[in-house]
C-alpha cells in the first residue's frame, strides 16, 4: 500500500513538471494549425506540405464528370467522398499516376481551425481553404455550450 502511493506521489510530481515546464501547459492545437496554413504556399510539392505540417487525417480524390444538361455537355470536377489518409498506398497510387485531376488533403487541428489543400494533378499545392468545423456550425446556431 505504501509502494503505491509513493508511485501516486511520483506521477503527480512528474505530471506537475510536465505542465510547468515542458510546455504542455502551453500547447495551443489552433494556433498550431493557423501557424501550419499559414507556413503552405502556393506550388509546394504534397511531399513538402507533409515534411512541413505533417500527415494530413483525411484525403480525397478529384474527378472529372461530364454531364448533358439541355443537350449541352458540362465538364466539372467534384472531390469524392473523404477518406482515412494512408501515406504508403497514397504514395503508390500517386506514382501510378490515379490523381489525373488532383486530390485534397483535409488537416484538422481543433473544433474551430481545419482547412483544406488542394492540389493539381502534378501534386503541386493550388489552393488552401478553411473548412467547416463545429465552431462554425455553433456559431451559425447562436453559440455553443458555455454562451
Amino acid at each position: 500500500m505504501k509502494g503505491i502511493l509513493i508511485i501516486l506521489v511520483l506521477l503527480a510530481a512528474g505530471g506537475f513538471f510536465l505542465v510547468k515546464y515542458g510546455g504542455i501547459g502551453s500547447f495551443d492545437p489552433a494556433e498550431e494549425g493557423r501557424q501550419a496554413k499559414a507556413a503552405i504556399k502556393t506550388g509546394m510539392t504534397w511531399k513538402q506540405v507533409i515534411d512541413d505540417i505533417g500527415d494530413p487525417g483525411n484525403f480525397s480524390l478529384i474527378v472529372r464528370k461530364v454531364e448533358e444538361i439541355n443537350g449541352e455537355k458540362f465538364e466539372m470536377l467534384q472531390a469524392t467522398a473523404m477518406n482515412k489518409f494512408k501515406k504508403e498506398r497514397f504514395i503508390k497510387r500517386f506514382d501510378e499516376g490515379a490523381y489525373e485531376w488532383g486530390f485534397l488533403f483535409l488537416y484538422r487541428f481543433s473544433p474551430t481551425v481545419a482547412f483544406q489543400v488542394e492540389f493539381g494533378g502534378d501534386g503541386l499545392v493550388s489552393e488552401v481553404m478553411d473548412s467547416r468545423t463545429i465552431g462554425d456550425v455553433w456559431d451559425a446556431a447562436g453559440g455553443g455550450p458555455g454562451s
